[in-house]
């Protein structure tokens, strides 16, 4: 399994060997602005803080999810990434 991530950014990812990059990989459509893509699947900010919208994802023993709250991000990750609010 390869498992990526990127601090802040709203996109997370997890590859099985056997599959490509875009298996699994999941984005912050809301904080990107970008609602399609080639690969993956774009999730709205509010999708992208359960746990269940990332099926397959190992909870148990790889990632964590402070649910309604974070980004999911690796479990030894001190915390998880959370959306950027707009200052208004």
């Amino acid at each position: 399994m390869e498992v990526r991530g990127s601090s802040g950014s709203g996109v997370a990812s997890i590859a099985p060997t056997e599959g490509s990059l875009a298996s699994g990989m999941h984005w912050d459509i809301d904080a990107s602005g970008t609602t399609t893509s080639d690969v993956g699947t774009g999730l709205a900010t509010e999708d992208m803080l359960r746990e269940a919208s990332f099926d397959g994802w190992d909870f148990t023993d790889v990632w964590q999810i402070d649910e309604g709250v974070s980004y999911p991000c690796l479990q030894w990750q001190s915390e998880c990434p959370v959306p950027e609010t707009d200052p208004e």
